[in-house]
């Protein structure tokens, strides 16, 4: 039985894909590529959150050690890097985005804050570029 001329029309024609679908498939492929990527970077930018506040952890302990040695928490003008110099930490650590820590001993009082400014490196900010703050007083 041989397909008529119309029939071989009607079939090639449903076996391909027309523009529109075409331009359909790519907008959704384009759509789950972006979600996906902002899902990695939003990965990325917490890991450097949660790094930081790892590392403060670790700078309130060396504080923590500094003044059962010496009887008071270090002065704002000694700063972290006296920690360094009496041997107390072998370097200082940097929070998640590899910038400095903010040290400030609290005047009149036994206390200290601690301090990175998040990804965007200045005061203030909101999401990731929020400050992370840990402030102790006894």
């Amino acid at each position: 039985m041989k397909k008529s001329q119309s029939d071989m029309q009607t079939t090639s024609a449903r076996r391909g894909m027309t523009l529109i679908e075409i331009m359909v498939v790519v907008s959704i492929l384009g759509l789950i590529s972006g979600v996906v990527t902002l899902n990695l970077l939003e990965d990325g930018e917490r890991s450097h959150v949660n790094s930081t506040k790892i590392q403060i952890e670790s700078l309130k302990e060396a504080l923590s050690d500094y003044r059962l040695k010496f009887g008071q928490f270090p002065t704002t003008e000694e700063g972290l890097e006296t920690l360094v110099a009496q041997n107390i930490l072998e370097q200082l650590p940097q929070d998640g985005w590899k910038q400095p820590f903010v040290y400030v001993q609290h005047e009149g009082r036994l206390g200290y804050t601690l301090k990175s400014y998040g990804a965007d490196g200045s005061e203030g900010g909101t999401r990731f570029d929020s400050d992370i703050v840990s402030e102790k007083d006894l």
